[in-house]
């Protein structure tokens, strides 16, 4: 066969093999009616990447109507924004718009985390999603995790051509927050310190004293309780 066609029907072939296939339904609540949506196979080779865990976890989820799911196996897409839930029935798909708030255990570390539907906080700056809930207090701690779709290339020997992809890169950004007023969290030392109003000065002398990072999750943390030992001592005086 002449080299030429013979790329060319390897390459067909390629394509043909990435054709668009059913991944998930997603549904409205309680009846969870679905709805279909196609993602093609180099994606679905992706999708473990796009949820909150690989792993199934236990979840409670409340819903913004009131109705609520206690105890359910799920999973999150972050990309997406729905759960994927098991039920006897079978598999059901939540939207996340859906939902006010949830609880899930962490399947590595096994605690319960619990994340909060962006809409409810006032300046967002983030158009859909959660922001799991870190450190609560005076000022509460959280962090938005999202994904951002790359491109690059790969060598296919057989074809003898490159063929670009896509590829799935998670990133963190956090949020300090009074109340429901959210606040960016500058990564820097003084960036950071001016979010905590009177306590700014102590905020900046802790962190040098400790040699903490600001970009470093566990830092963070020790950061936002400090301030709010702070703010504790501050209405209590004596």
């Amino acid at each position: 066969m002449n080299s030429k066609l013979l790329t060319f029907f390897l390459l067909a072939m390629f394509i043909f093999c990435n054709g668009q296939i059913t991944i998930a339904q997603v549904g409205k609540t309680p009846t969870l009616n679905p709805q279909i949506y196609n993602l093609n196979e180099k994606n679905i080779q992706l999708a473990s990447k796009f949820m909150l865990y690989e792993q199934w976890t236990i979840a409670n989820i409340y819903h913004i109507d009131g109705f609520q799911h206690v105890g359910i196996p799920i999973k999150y897409d972050i990309l997406e924004n729905y759960f994927k839930i098991k039920t006897s029935k079978g598999l059901r798909y939540l939207p996340g718009d859906e939902v006010k708030k949830f609880e899930c255990v962490n399947p590595e570390s096994g605690m319960m985390e619990t994340f909060i539907n962006s809409s409810y906080f006032k300046n967002n700056t983030i158009n859909t999603g959660f922001l799991q809930v870190l450190e609560n207090g005076y000022f509460n701690l959280y962090k938005s995790t999202f994904i951002e779709l790359t491109k690059g290339q790969r060598y296919i020997k057989i074809i003898d051509a490159s063929i670009y992809f896509d590829d799935v890169e998670r990133k963190n950004c956090y949020f300090i927050a009074t109340e429901e007023n959210l606040k960016d969290l500058i990564p820097s030392k003084k960036g950071l310190a001016k979010n905590f109003e009177q306590f700014n000065i102590s905020v900046t002398g802790y962190i040098r004293q400790e040699k903490l990072k600001t970009r470093n999750e566990e830092d963070l943390k020790k950061i936002i309780r400090y301030c709010n030992s702070q703010a504790v001592m501050a209405e209590n005086p004596n």
